[in-house]
């Protein structure tokens, strides 16, 4: 590992500013990344020297990683040595999260807050916390507050969001983001790969309970302020979109299982597309539309969300160009 050498030369730099701005409370910031991820051995970072640290353990406390230590023991590990640190976690995909599906380990993502405070965290940035609202908005709720105050019981937060934010319909609601948050959590338990445990965990049994769950929701809050229906049907179109996402990789496998002889799958996965292209009429700030396309990085990202984006024998020769011919800040992301 580099981190030694990384962390005399931040030092250096450290001092200089120390020298140069006596009066001012400046830090220099080093990156922890890479192979200077391992703590160091014999520096140690001045008080002065923020660690920014890119440990990935953003979705549990138990990934291995890929080098000797696991993520949270480095983190850790830097915590021991340093004074203080930021963690700026990457997030990767590991059940939809870039796709906007519901992946939502709620007492998962406490549990790691509470890691980086015990281990000298000052703060938190996460590489990218998607904006997808109906299908995510609970989990950026918690970890905003938990953000604020991380030893804040994770429990108490979301039964006080679902209380304030759906009253009547709380109960319900609770429930079917605890039934997403127990799939999801299956599917990456179960299995190592996002592309795959989708068809077993997302089958037609979940989609009635979820189903039925907002349908009762709905019923309760019939009577109720405007506001609490609003934002059941809110939560319902994010289902809406799972479903959607779910039945376009029913169809797609089977034109990978058939060697992209069954047409009728074909056209089917292009209607459904065409679906998603019209939800985002009824709710533009639901989801975070720029992404939500055949043709974007996070959905050919494995090569099952669209006949023309197959990988192996079934790739085209050619894909399909991607226009970024755009204004969109964020083009360079696709």
């Amino acid at each position: 590992a580099l981190s030694d050498r990384h962390v005399k030369f931040a030092n250096i730099v450290g001092r200089m500013l120390k020298e140069t701005y006596p009066d001012k409370d400046y830090y220099v910031g080093m990156l922890s990344y890479g192979i200077w991820r391992p703590a160091p051995i014999g520096e140690k970072p001045d008080d002065n020297v923020l660690i920014i640290n890119c440990s990935n353990f953003f979705w549990d406390l138990k990934n291995p990683g890929q080098m000797a230590e696991p993520p949270a023991v480095q983190f850790a590990n830097w915590g021991k040595v340093s004074s203080k640190q930021i963690w700026r976690p990457n997030t990767g995909d590991p059940a939809g999260w870039q796709k906007g599906l519901a992946d939502v380990p709620f007492t998962r993502r406490a549990e790691v807050f509470r890691h980086v405070a015990d281990n000298k965290g000052a703060g938190i940035y996460v590489d990218k916390v998607w904006n997808y609202w109906a299908t995510q908005g609970p989990i950026y709720y918690l970890m905003a507050k938990l953000a604020w105050d991380p030893y804040a019981d994770a429990n108490a937060i979301m039964d006080d969001y679902y209380q304030r934010g759906f009253g009547p319909a709380s109960a319900e609601l609770k429930e079917y983001w605890t039934m997403m948050e127990k799939a999801r959590d299956r599917k990456v338990d179960e299995f190592k790969e996002e592309i795959d445990g989708y068809p077993e965990v997302y089958d037609q049994a979940f989609f009635d309970k979820a189903y039925g769950l907002l349908d009762q929701a709905a019923a309760k809050v019939a009577d109720a302020p405007k506001k609490y229906g609003e934002r059941v049907a809110y939560v319902r179109f994010g289902l809406d979109y799972i479903k959607l996402m779910s039945d376009i990789r029913a169809e797609v496998a089977k034109v990978i299982q058939s060697k992209g002889e069954d047409k009728e799958a074909d056209q089917k996965a292009r209607e459904l597309w065409g679906e998603i292209e019209g939800m985002r009429q009824a709710y533009p700030d639901a989801m975070n539309w720029i992404y939500i396309s055949p043709q974007t990085r996070q959905m050919r990202r494995g090569g099952v969300m669209h006949p023309d984006h197959l990988k192996g024998s079934l790739k085209p020769a050619s894909a399909p160009a991607i226009d970024t011919n755009t204004d969109d800040p964020n083009a360079d992301l696709f």
